[in-house]
């Protein structure tokens, strides 16, 4: 079942297999006095994002607008407002299911409560969800965007990183990583440090928090402002592309340990071009206010989701990158939670 057509795990297409496209159901409905959004099947992230901006309203959703609601959705659903609001399904009130026997259910907390617990974070495993229902938010202040350090701070930027987030609060949402510098800036070329951050809120005091982010350093680039939450919604879709080569791996970390920054500092050398990078995603705040059997996403006690994605564009060098991005992923292992 292919919904936006985005998941690199290649779930939506199958050789040898019947392939059923929502593509086309991608309507959405944003209701600002019922405080609820609903969107088909198809429909992606940036166009969830503009009919409920429109009306002033939010869905916590993730961080690249190509993305498809479903797909992100039923895996659970990291993103900028996830430690303030909680993960994409935290969200969800009701769900259309059409199901393998052709039967159509609604999946809510009062209907088909069974199916609706394994939506929320089993995958698209249980049929075909039609239609999404979420709870949505007021649309705040948002003070956010991206910082690069060059490759010789890179180990101190993260140890920088770790401190920053173990006191950062709920209104914070915070990645850093490295790539390859991005041509046209200071560090192009480098194995440069990043540091990705949203703040939802009062925009002076989300000024006041993020300082020490823009003081570190100090930055080679330095893109963290005011900014209007759909600003901050497509800061990764440039490096985001369609028809690249892509293969990922995670692990869930209690602790960013100096072995885990040192493995990350070591490898960034050897990381695939064209888009390749580390993310340190900081979870914890509201994703710990649903218990971990409340929903089928269980990992909801990490406080770190690390990932090594590898991206590239000749085909010809799949198996060398994807046992590049296995190895790595099996060397982080050794320091995670045993959950991805």
């Amino acid at each position: 079942v292919r919904g936006g057509g985005h998941n690199v795990a290649g779930k939506a297409v199958r050789d040898g297999a019947i392939t059923i496209d929502l593509g086309a159901m991608h309507g959405v409905r944003a209701d600002p006095y019922r405080k609820r959004a609903r969107a088909q099947g198809g429909v992606r992230l940036g166009a969830l994002d503009r009919e409920t901006m429109a009306v002033g309203m939010v869905v916590p959703s993730g961080t690249v607008t190509d993305t498809g609601v479903a797909g992100l959705t039923l895996g659970g659903g990291f993103g900028w407002l996830q430690r303030k609001y909680g993960l994409t399904i935290d969200a969800l009130v009701s769900a259309d299911v059409v199901t393998a026997d052709g039967r159509f259910l609604v999946a809510s907390k009062d209907q088909n409560p069974d199916l609706f617990w394994a939506l929320r974070g089993g995958g698209g495993n249980f049929g075909v969800v039609t239609s999404f229902e979420y709870e949505t938010h007021a649309a705040e202040d948002i003070v956010g965007g991206m910082a690069l350090y060059p490759e010789d701070q890179l180990k101190d930027m993260l140890h920088f990183f770790r401190d920053f987030t173990s006191t950062a609060p709920n209104s914070v949402m915070t990645m850093a990583g490295s790539m390859i510098g991005p041509p046209g800036t200071p560090v192009e070329g480098q194995a440069a440090g990043y540091i990705a951050v949203c703040y939802s809120g009062n925009t002076a005091e989300g000024e006041r928090l993020l300082a020490p982010i823009k003081a570190f350093g100090p930055p080679a680039l330095d893109l963290i402002g005011p900014a209007p939450y759909s600003t901050i919604q497509t800061m990764f879709d440039a490096a985001s592309p369609r028809g690249r080569q892509n293969y990922w791996r995670s692990n869930f970390m209690n602790e960013l340990s100096d072995e885990v920054i040192d493995t990350v500092v070591a490898r960034s050398q050897e990381l695939p071009p064209t888009g390749s990078l580390f993310l340190l995603e900081h979870m914890g705040g509201a994703i710990r206010d649903v218990g971990p059997s409340d929903t089928a996403f269980s990992s909801r006690d990490a406080n770190y989701n690390v990932s090594i994605l590898g991206v590239w564009e000749d085909a010809s060098k799949n198996d060398e990158y994807i046992a590049w991005t296995r190895m790595v992923g099996d060397e982080l292992r050794k320091y995670a939670t045993g959950g991805a």
